[in-house]
């Protein structure tokens, strides 16, 4: 079973017992032994060693063809020629080298603008932690703008808005709860309303809940790892080892018609030399390898490299700005990718637009609107929209089986419910339906 469905079925007390640990979290050693037992919380993946990006940059079939050119024009005595080609393979090389290095570094650097810390119990007192630190079984305290460092099932959730567009690229906040959940709801992950997964960001609300998954083995680390290892193949090199084969070809073709017209020319001759027949044929073969082919694409990738780094875009392989710019269609999904993941009010369906915009508002349960939808509803108030003449009385937060929110308000000494949610939940609710 998927983990985060298998905590999301499984009850509270079980889970507790699984991870040795209660309502107070864990205790320090508890937490050290934790730590031994499933390691940081943070996604290692293979690190990249300086002389492995060096040698990537000779990893090419074309390019061995033109060391075994530079080889063959030293033994034949022609020492320029030799030097020229291993010049441009060098060259080449140490181009790629320079850029993919510096991109790497870059990379590299960005990573340690990210240490954050977070929240959470440890023998029953909140403490402040490294979020590499935090293990399965410590009970972690989410407030609004908390960044979530781990998989956790959720044992409190007041009124708990989450954005989970990192995962599921929906930008709608998801309602949280601490209800447990049958196997049979949960088609997906966006199913999975008990649990918060790392990376997602709290909008509104509070909660608590416990770490059952932390490093690799959340669901943004398993995405990450296969991500961040997965080797690919440009089209670039993959046309760079057609032309490798194709030049072999006409070597070795060269090699056999001159070797057969020299010998049925010259087969009387009992003085053949076939040394020197194999030199000129392999001689002549080598003169139709593009030596400078190296220099040249490594040259015009940085220069690309170089105009995305001005759009703040890291490349970190050469040849794919190659596969970058022979791109005829890009299908992408638009919520993040395309878009900003912001909401905004386009239009209304009331013959009163101020008074639905303010009830709406109302019906938030922060002043200035935490969650997209009520960000958007905040942004449309410069238009219209009177709300200093209400008063909150109390209010019932959004319920994923209520499908709505409703808020107590006051007005000129009168009480009024206002209810926002689903549309065919509120039409339900209504006496006088049109």
């Amino acid at each position: 079973m998927i983990p985060y469905k298998l905590f999301a079925t499984k009850k509270l007390s079980d889970i507790y017992t699984e991870l040795c640990c209660d309502v107070n979290g864990l205790n320090d050693s508890q937490a050290v032994e934790h730590l031994k037992k499933y390691g940081p919380n943070k996604i290692s993946v293979k690190e990249i060693k300086w002389w492995q990006i060096l040698l990537r940059q000779f990893a090419s079939p074309f390019v061995y063809v033109l060391i075994f050119a530079s080889f063959l024009a030293l033994y034949l005595g022609e020492t320029i020629d030799s030097i020229f080609i291993a010049s441009f393979v060098l060259i080449g090389a140490v181009l790629g080298f320079i850029q993919e290095y510096n991109s790497q570094k870059s990379v590299e650097l960005l990573k340690k603008f990210l240490v954050d810390h977070s929240k959470i119990l440890r023998g029953g007192k909140e403490v402040l932690v490294k979020s590499e630190d935090i293990v399965p079984g410590d009970i972690c305290i989410l407030e609004p703008g908390n960044i979530i460092c781990a998989d956790i099932r959720f044992i409190k959730a007041d009124n708990l808005l989450i954005d989970e567009s990192i995962l599921t690229g929906e930008s709608m906040s998801v309602s949280k709860t601490s209800l447990l959940l049958s196997e049979q709801s949960i088609s997906g992950i966006h199913d999975a309303v008990n649990m918060g997964f790392s990376g997602t960001t709290v909008m509104q609300g509070k909660g608590v809940g416990i770490i059952v998954s932390t490093g690799k083995d959340t669901q943004i680390g398993s995405i990450t790892k296969l991500t961040a290892e997965s080797e690919g193949v440009s089209t670039f090199e993959k046309g760079i080892s057609k032309l490798s084969k194709w030049i072999l070809k006409i070597i070795l073709t060269t090699l056999a018609l001159v070797f057969i017209v020299n010998f049925l020319i010259k087969k009387d001759d009992s003085k053949i030399n076939f040394a020197d027949i194999i030199l000129f044929s392999i001689a002549l073969a080598v003169s139709v390898i593009p030596e400078t082919l190296p220099v040249v694409s490594a040259l015009s990738f940085s220069k690309g490299s170089l105009a995305l780094a001005r759009k703040h875009v890291v490349v970190k392989r050469l040849s794919a700005v190659e596969d970058l710019g022979s791109i005829e269609v890009l299908c992408t999904d638009k919520t993040g990718t395309i878009t900003e993941n912001k909401m905004s009010v386009s239009a209304f369906h009331s013959e009163n637009e101020n008074f639905c915009l303010s009830c709406g508002i109302l019906t938030s349960s922060t002043s200035q609107g935490s969650s997209s939808f009520d960000v958007a509803l905040f942004a449309k108030i410069g238009e219209g929209g009177e709300l200093n003449q209400y008063q909150k009385i109390n209010e019932l937060p959004f319920d994923p089986e209520r499908k709505r929110n409703s808020v107590l308000v006051s007005v000129e000494n009168e009480n009024k419910l206002i209810v926002r949610g689903a549309p065919e939940t509120i039409i339900d609710l209504c006496v006088n339906k049109i």
